[in-house]
Order: C-alpha cells, then structure tokens, then sequence
C-alpha cells in the first residue's frame, strides 16, 4: 500500500501492529460518534520546529503529533498503552518519493481520567517525528 504522507505511514503502521480490541480504528481528531472504545485518534500537527538550519533554508524539522488512547474506564487495560507507545517509539516511516526516511521518538505519555459521565479513560502520547521539509 502506497504511502503518501508520515500520518499516514503512521497510521498504517499502527492498524497492521493489530493491537487487541483496536484493529483498524485509528482517527484524525475525532472517532465517528458510533465508535465503541477502545480507539485512537490522533492530532497531526501540535507543533512545528526547525532542528536543522542551513545557509538559505532549514534542512530538518520537528514536529510533533499527539495519539490519544479511549478506553472505558472500568474496562481498562493495562497493557493497551504500553503496546500502542511501542509501536510508536522508535518507528521509521519511509513516504513514497522521498529520499529520507521519519524517525518518531515518544517524548511524553500522560494518563487522563476523563469527567466522570464520560466513563472513559485516555492515554496522550506525544512523539516527536524528525523529517525533511518536503515531508510536511
């Protein structure tokens, strides 16, 4: 399958790891409002920072992406995060068409107990993708 974007190697990458009771449902922003927990979705661009900067222009960035992890509080697992952060830390996304090669790098994972009519629970977990400009 043709990758065309680093969130969407991501997102490959985290539906073919086929993590238990997750399967294919991983979402940008927002899960459509019939999706059973638990689910992922994810925030593509928190932040955007140069890391490598040349004469002329900037040669590498930083930017970070947030995926977030819903579970049902009293159904919580207690794996379930650590899976999903090892999927993520330390994985390399090749785009089609690009020489360089995305490398994340998890730099925070906070666990929310969310408002008590939610009945849910979520995991952030924040990485760090180093990428070339033509990668945005």
């Amino acid at each position: 399958m043709p990758v065309l974007t680093v969130s969407g190697g991501i997102v490959q990458n985290i539906d073919l790891a086929n993590l238990p009771n997750i399967g294919t449902k991983t979402f940008l922003d927002e899960a459509p409002e019939d999706t059973a927990p638990p689910y992922i979705t994810y925030n593509d661009n928190v932040s955007t920072l140069p890391e490598l900067s040349g004469d002329a222009r900037t040669q590498f960035y930083s930017r970070n992406m947030q995926f977030n992890l819903w579970q049902i509080a009293n159904e919580e697992s207690a794996t379930l995060p650590g899976l999903l952060l090892g999927v993520l830390d330390g994985m390399r996304v090749k785009v089609d068409s690009q020489p360089f090669t995305a490398l994340l790098k998890a730099v925070s994972v906070t666990r929310i107990e969310e408002p008590l009519d939610t009945g849910l629970t979520h995991h952030e977990i924040t990485v760090a993708i180093a990428h070339t400009a033509a990668m945005m």
